[in-house]
């Protein structure tokens, strides 16, 4: 190779321009830059893919923070009115029987 040592990080445009010395009983350049232009495209491809999913999922962890919200609107919409109403009764009791015990302690 052209360089003595080749970087821990491959890059596409790197693989794609690699250059090699020609050995007496070497590989047929042809064939080497050939399949060098293959692993090349096949990196940017994978990298794309990557970043797609990079994507996905931090669009999927955002959603799923929205969708941990326990705000009234927010169950509202999640559970339709009536559970959300129903909900909100036994949050409103729960509160009460609580401050009940801690008057009733104190």
């Amino acid at each position: 190779m052209s360089a003595d040592r080749p970087s821990d990080r491959v890059d596409p445009d790197s693989v794609a321009r690699a250059a090699f010395e020609t050995a007496r009983r070497g590989f047929d350049q042809t064939q080497v830059r050939t399949y060098l232009t293959v692993v090349s495209r096949e990196i940017e491809r994978l990298r794309a893919r990557e970043a797609e999913l990079l994507g996905r999922l931090d669009e999927a962890e955002r959603a799923a923070t929205e969708q941990s919200r326990t705000d009234p609107e927010h169950l509202t919409q999640l559970l339709g009115e009536e559970t959300a109403r129903g909900l909100g009764t036994r949050l409103g009791l729960t509160r009460a029987i609580g401050m009940l015990a801690i008057t009733l302690k104190g």
